[in-house]
Protein backbone atom coordinates (compact mmCIF):
# COMPACT_ATOMS: atom_id res chain seq x y z
CA UNK A 1 0.00 0.00 0.00
CA UNK A 2 2.61 2.40 0.95
CA UNK A 3 4.55 1.41 -2.14
CA UNK A 4 1.50 2.24 -4.70
CA UNK A 5 0.59 5.67 -2.60
CA UNK A 6 4.26 6.59 -3.19
CA UNK A 7 4.19 5.31 -6.97
CA UNK A 8 1.04 7.91 -7.08
CA UNK A 9 3.02 10.99 -5.47
CA UNK A 10 5.81 10.16 -7.77
CA UNK A 11 3.50 10.28 -10.65
CA UNK A 12 1.56 13.71 -9.90
CA UNK A 13 4.79 14.97 -8.71
CA UNK A 14 6.00 14.11 -12.83
CA UNK A 15 3.17 15.08 -14.38
CA UNK A 16 3.14 18.30 -12.67
CA UNK A 17 6.42 19.11 -13.41
CA UNK A 18 5.40 18.26 -17.67
CA UNK A 19 2.65 20.29 -16.90
CA UNK A 20 3.89 23.37 -16.04
CA UNK A 21 7.06 23.63 -17.86
CA UNK A 22 4.33 23.25 -21.15
CA UNK A 23 2.52 26.15 -19.78
CA UNK A 24 5.40 27.83 -19.13
CA UNK A 25 6.84 27.48 -22.56
CA UNK A 26 3.30 28.55 -24.40
CA UNK A 27 2.89 31.35 -21.72
CA UNK A 28 6.64 32.79 -23.23
CA UNK A 29 5.47 32.44 -26.51
CA UNK A 30 2.49 34.13 -26.10
CA UNK A 31 3.71 37.03 -24.28
CA UNK A 32 7.05 37.34 -26.94
CA UNK A 33 3.99 37.46 -29.75
CA UNK A 34 1.60 40.01 -27.93
CA UNK A 35 5.13 42.39 -27.33
CA UNK A 36 5.62 41.79 -31.33
CA UNK A 37 1.96 42.82 -32.40
CA UNK A 38 2.10 45.82 -30.85
CA UNK A 39 3.62 46.71 -34.16
CA UNK A 40 0.41 45.74 -35.80
CA UNK A 41 -1.62 48.98 -37.49
CA UNK A 42 -5.04 47.44 -38.26
CA UNK A 43 -7.64 45.39 -36.56
CA UNK A 44 -5.53 42.29 -37.06
CA UNK A 45 -2.50 41.14 -38.55
CA UNK A 46 -0.38 38.24 -40.19
CA UNK A 47 2.92 38.40 -38.90
CA UNK A 48 6.05 36.80 -41.04
CA UNK A 49 9.49 36.38 -39.29
CA UNK A 50 12.51 34.51 -39.10
CA UNK A 51 14.59 33.33 -42.31
CA UNK A 52 13.59 36.45 -44.57
CA UNK A 53 14.74 39.46 -45.49
CA UNK A 54 13.03 41.58 -43.02
CA UNK A 55 10.05 41.09 -40.45
CA UNK A 56 7.13 42.09 -42.04
CA UNK A 57 2.92 42.73 -40.60
CA UNK A 58 0.26 42.75 -43.23
CA UNK A 59 -3.00 43.71 -41.89
CA UNK A 60 -5.80 42.25 -42.44
CA UNK A 61 -7.52 45.23 -44.14
CA UNK A 62 -4.86 44.77 -46.82
CA UNK A 63 -5.30 41.05 -46.51
CA UNK A 64 -9.30 42.04 -48.01
CA UNK A 65 -8.50 45.07 -50.14
CA UNK A 66 -5.18 44.83 -51.50
CA UNK A 67 -4.81 43.04 -55.49
CA UNK A 68 -3.16 39.88 -54.11
CA UNK A 69 -3.77 36.82 -56.06
CA UNK A 70 -6.81 35.00 -54.48
CA UNK A 71 -8.64 31.84 -54.74
CA UNK A 72 -12.70 32.21 -54.57
CA UNK A 73 -14.94 29.53 -53.13
CA UNK A 74 -12.84 26.11 -53.76
CA UNK A 75 -13.38 23.20 -52.49
CA UNK A 76 -10.10 21.91 -50.15
CA UNK A 77 -10.18 18.33 -49.48
CA UNK A 78 -9.19 17.98 -45.53
CA UNK A 79 -7.75 14.57 -43.96
CA UNK A 80 -7.45 14.77 -40.35
CA UNK A 81 -5.57 13.47 -37.59
CA UNK A 82 -7.83 9.76 -37.54
CA UNK A 83 -8.50 9.80 -41.00
CA UNK A 84 -11.87 11.68 -41.04
CA UNK A 85 -12.10 13.07 -44.86
CA UNK A 86 -14.10 16.16 -45.55
CA UNK A 87 -14.17 19.21 -47.81
CA UNK A 88 -14.25 23.03 -46.88
CA UNK A 89 -15.09 25.62 -49.38
CA UNK A 90 -13.10 28.41 -48.50
CA UNK A 91 -11.65 31.48 -50.38
CA UNK A 92 -8.01 33.45 -49.50
CA UNK A 93 -5.20 34.87 -50.61
CA UNK A 94 -2.27 32.92 -51.87
CA UNK A 95 0.29 32.64 -49.49
CA UNK A 96 3.01 32.20 -52.66
CA UNK A 97 1.69 35.68 -53.59
CA UNK A 98 2.26 37.35 -50.24
CA UNK A 99 6.13 36.38 -50.09
CA UNK A 100 6.79 37.34 -53.35
CA UNK A 101 5.42 40.85 -53.22
CA UNK A 102 7.24 41.61 -49.98
CA UNK A 103 10.25 39.51 -51.50
CA UNK A 104 10.45 38.42 -47.76
CA UNK A 105 12.03 34.71 -48.56
CA UNK A 106 15.96 34.80 -48.05
CA UNK A 107 18.01 32.30 -50.45
CA UNK A 108 18.43 29.52 -47.91
CA UNK A 109 14.96 29.78 -46.30
CA UNK A 110 13.17 26.31 -46.91
CA UNK A 111 10.20 25.48 -44.79
CA UNK A 112 7.51 27.43 -43.48
CA UNK A 113 5.64 26.98 -39.70
CA UNK A 114 2.24 28.36 -39.06
CA UNK A 115 1.21 29.31 -35.67
CA UNK A 116 -1.95 30.43 -34.05
CA UNK A 117 -2.37 32.99 -31.42
CA UNK A 118 -2.72 30.49 -28.81
CA UNK A 119 0.85 29.23 -29.43
CA UNK A 120 -0.04 25.73 -31.66
CA UNK A 121 3.05 25.36 -34.36
CA UNK A 122 2.88 23.24 -37.26
CA UNK A 123 5.16 20.64 -38.26
CA UNK A 124 8.02 22.62 -40.91
CA UNK A 125 6.35 23.23 -44.47
CA UNK A 126 8.51 22.89 -47.34
CA UNK A 127 8.26 26.13 -49.14
CA UNK A 128 8.73 24.18 -52.62
CA UNK A 129 5.62 22.34 -52.30
CA UNK A 130 4.06 26.43 -52.05
CA UNK A 131 5.99 27.09 -54.89
CA UNK A 132 4.72 24.28 -56.82
CA UNK A 133 0.90 24.39 -55.63
CA UNK A 134 0.11 28.34 -54.79
CA UNK A 135 -3.40 27.81 -55.11
CA UNK A 136 -2.96 24.74 -52.79
CA UNK A 137 -1.61 26.98 -49.70
CA UNK A 138 -3.51 29.79 -48.76
CA UNK A 139 -4.52 32.09 -45.78
CA UNK A 140 -8.18 31.95 -45.54
CA UNK A 141 -10.66 34.96 -44.81
CA UNK A 142 -13.54 33.71 -46.12
CA UNK A 143 -15.59 29.80 -45.46
CA UNK A 144 -18.56 29.11 -47.42
CA UNK A 145 -18.50 32.80 -48.71
CA UNK A 146 -18.42 34.52 -44.93
CA UNK A 147 -15.51 36.23 -43.70
CA UNK A 148 -14.11 34.51 -40.96
CA UNK A 149 -15.40 35.97 -37.23
CA UNK A 150 -13.09 36.31 -34.40
CA UNK A 151 -11.66 33.80 -31.99
CA UNK A 152 -13.66 36.07 -29.29
CA UNK A 153 -17.04 35.79 -31.34
CA UNK A 154 -16.48 32.27 -31.70
CA UNK A 155 -14.63 31.66 -35.23
CA UNK A 156 -11.57 30.65 -36.45
CA UNK A 157 -10.22 33.50 -37.59
CA UNK A 158 -9.89 36.29 -38.58
CA UNK A 159 -6.97 34.45 -40.68
CA UNK A 160 -6.80 30.61 -40.83
CA UNK A 161 -4.21 28.71 -42.97
CA UNK A 162 -5.32 26.00 -44.97
CA UNK A 163 -3.54 23.54 -47.40
CA UNK A 164 -5.12 21.07 -49.32
CA UNK A 165 -4.51 17.48 -49.05
CA UNK A 166 -3.55 16.95 -52.63
CA UNK A 167 -0.24 19.19 -52.10
CA UNK A 168 0.96 16.46 -49.69
CA UNK A 169 -0.50 13.32 -49.99
CA UNK A 170 2.24 12.19 -52.28
CA UNK A 171 5.18 13.75 -51.26
CA UNK A 172 7.99 11.50 -49.86
CA UNK A 173 9.47 14.47 -47.43
CA UNK A 174 6.67 15.28 -46.07
CA UNK A 175 6.22 11.31 -45.24
CA UNK A 176 9.37 11.39 -43.72
CA UNK A 177 8.73 14.89 -41.30
CA UNK A 178 5.29 12.98 -40.26
CA UNK A 179 7.47 9.79 -39.36
CA UNK A 180 9.93 11.71 -37.79
CA UNK A 181 6.69 13.12 -35.34
CA UNK A 182 6.12 9.22 -34.84
CA UNK A 183 2.69 9.92 -37.28
CA UNK A 184 1.59 6.60 -38.69
CA UNK A 185 0.41 8.48 -41.89
CA UNK A 186 0.32 12.03 -43.53
CA UNK A 187 -2.61 14.57 -43.17
CA UNK A 188 -3.06 17.94 -43.60
CA UNK A 189 -5.51 19.00 -40.75
CA UNK A 190 -2.10 19.85 -38.55
CA UNK A 191 -1.70 22.75 -41.47
CA UNK A 192 -4.72 24.33 -41.55
CA UNK A 193 -4.42 26.29 -38.39
CA UNK A 194 -6.94 28.58 -37.26
CA UNK A 195 -6.17 31.96 -34.93
CA UNK A 196 -3.31 32.35 -37.44
CA UNK A 197 -1.13 35.31 -36.75
CA UNK A 198 2.67 34.03 -37.50
CA UNK A 199 4.27 32.01 -40.31
CA UNK A 200 8.01 31.52 -39.13
CA UNK A 201 10.01 30.92 -41.93
CA UNK A 202 13.02 28.09 -41.29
Amino acid sequence: MKARTRNIIIATIIFSAIFGSLFIYNWNIYMETKNQFENCDDSSCLWITGNVNADKFIGISYLLNESFIRVENVEFNIVNSVGTEYNRTLSGVMLLDILKIYNLLREDAEYIRFQSMDGYTTYNFPIRLIRSNPEMVIIVTHENGQLLDSKELGGNGPLAAAVDFDCIKDDSEMQQIFEDNNQDYVHNSKFNVKYLDTLIVI
